[in-house]
């Protein structure tokens, strides 16, 4: 499991250089260091934490506990990416090729 969700972090990572081609190594390195960097370390701290905190052998209980918050967190996951991609389809829709604070407003006349 880990090995997919790095593989998906490094693919979304690809996706938005090969997606933005025009954007500068400072906002590559900003998406990389300051936002996907501490977002998987987060994630990897939580799926630790859990892991310490159960002892299948002595509660029953939370082994069902584990197998909810399991399909609530792939439920939450699943909309998300659901989202990402109803927002990518969107944006397709609308062929807005960039957006925020990277837009270029064309001359008049051009």
């Amino acid at each position: 499991m880990f090995v997919l969700k790095a593989a998906f972090l490094y693919y979304v990572q690809l996706w938005v250089r090969w997606t933005l081609p025009r954007i500068r190594i400072d906002q590559v390195l900003y998406a990389c260091v300051q936002v996907l960097l501490p977002m998987t370390m987060l994630i990897l701290l939580c799926n630790t934490l859990w892991m310490l905190g159960l002892n299948y052998g002595q509660l029953g209980w939370l082994i069902l506990l584990d197998s909810v918050i399991h399909r609530v967190l792939v439920l939450i996951g699943a909309v998300l990416v659901i989202g990402m991609i109803a927002i990518a389809a969107h944006g397709y829709s609308n062929r807005r090729r960039l957006v925020g604070s990277l837009v270029i407003d064309h001359l008049p006349g051009a």
